[in-house]
């Protein structure tokens, strides 16, 4: 039953408006005409999402064109085939930053809404210029496939590597995810993603074969993020650069999509090497590998522990962080559960796990006190018996941790 909007709100995890967007496009209507029939006038930022598509269309002729030999000649050498370059409509941006500005006088595109946009940026008392010059462009889309923003990276020496578009009223970094189109629908049927740091890793997984993999535009794991993905997901995958810094950040994003209610598993690469690097050597099989192994926080923290030694020091530091973790989340019986997991895997009594512990619950103001009801053994072991059942139902880490106790 339903109607077009409903299939693709299931099946592509929209929601009503991006659907509704999504159908004009392909009929070639102008939603614009019907706001301003009913009196809401048009949408301020359609001014910069007509100036992005056309410098996303822009960008990809570049490359295709003379001027885009070396961004080739690196796409290549980065193992990426024309058809995924086609996909994810990557693009050049020259160092004549002159060429992009005459260029979009001459096809009619505003100068106004370029500037909103920051695809021009103005000095006081000069003329407008192009912010991207001498990069390859990475075009950063929303669900319906409008552009929203660009990311690009440096082609040759120089600083910074990685560029993104500053904060537009339609490009906000926290909220929004590298890859999210083309990884929707395998989103949708995989219920599980997997998150990298850069673009390039997400593009060559997606060639991979791994098609739900999204990126962060140059921010860590936040929670609009985590709630962005909340829509399809159940479940991800975190793959981080295998260096200490890596693993903080690792850590940080798991804690965020925890306290969002989405499990994470954290994946461990070898230091120094990237999926785009594996990938582009045809190790493939040592990614498949780390994503089918990859453990838990609670795992992970475990192993790291052990790695250096089971020292004391980092054991109680450990316990101490996921405690908290635990305190600080809103549902009292998932803080409940996950110190079950914490006291199962470190091996540590669960009495003594909880000193301390304050669960989301006891925060509240107290309730008044009722009288229990008075049941028959057999009546309250039967209630028991469907709570514990509608938590492994309902909870990855619960089923776990009732498994190991069964065991």
């Amino acid at each position: 039953g339903g109607n077009v909007f409903r299939v693709l709100m299931d099946t592509e995890g929209m929601g009503v408006p991006e659907a509704v967007h999504w159908c004009a496009a392909r009929l070639g209507m102008d939603l614009d005409k019907y706001l301003e029939d009913a009196g809401d006038g048009p949408d301020p930022r359609e001014g910069i999402l007509r100036a992005n598509d056309w410098a996303m269309a822009w960008f990809a002729e570049q490359l295709e064109g003379s001027a885009g030999k070396e961004a080739r000649e690196y796409v290549r050498g980065r193992g990426l085939v024309p058809e995924t370059v086609t996909n994810f409509q990557l693009g050049l941006a020259p160092p004549r930053g002159d060429q992009f500005v005459a260029a979009a006088r001459e096809a009619g595109i505003g100068e106004e809404a370029l500037l909103q946009g920051s695809l021009l940026r103005r000095k006081p008392g000069e003329a407008p210029f192009a912010y991207f010059r001498g990069r390859l462009i990475f075009p950063i889309r929303g669900v319906a496939q409008k552009t929203h923003g660009f990311g690009a990276r440096i082609l040759g020496a120089g600083e910074p590597k990685y560029l993104n578009s500053p904060e537009t009223p339609v490009f906000k970094k926290r909220q929004t995810l590298y890859g999210l189109p083309e990884a929707r629908s395998s989103l949708v049927k995989e219920r599980t993603a997997i998150l990298v740091e850069g673009y390039l890793d997400a593009i060559s997984l997606h060639q991979a074969g791994w098609t739900q993999t999204v990126a962060t535009c140059g921010t860590a794991f936040t929670t609009e993020q985590v709630r962005v993905l909340r829509r399809y997901v159940n479940e991800v995958v975190l793959v981080f650069d295998g260096d200490k810094a890596g693993r903080k950040a690792a850590y940080r994003s798991a804690e965020t999509a925890i306290l969002e209610g989405v499990e994470p598993r954290i994946v461990r690469l070898p230091q120094g090497q990237d999926p785009a690097d594996l990938v582009a050597a045809g190790e493939g099989e040592k990614i498949l590998a780390a994503l089918q192994e990859a453990p838990g926080l609670v795992e992970c923290m475990f192993r790291e522990v052990d790695e250096r030694g089971g020292e004391r020091i980092h054991r109680e530091r450990a316990l101490k962080n996921l405690r908290e973790l635990a305190g600080r989340m809103t549902d009292p019986v998932r803080g409940e559960l996950f110190l079950d997991e914490v006291a199962s895997v470190f091996g540590v009594s669960r009495q003594a796990l909880a000193e301390g512990f304050v669960s989301p619950k006891s925060r509240r103001a107290p309730e008044p006190e009722v009288a229990p009801p008075v049941v028959g053994e057999a009546a309250a072991g039967s209630i028991e018996e469907r709570r514990l059942i509608r938590l492994a139902l309902g909870s990855a880490a619960a089923r776990r941790v009732l498994l190991d106790r069964m065991a």
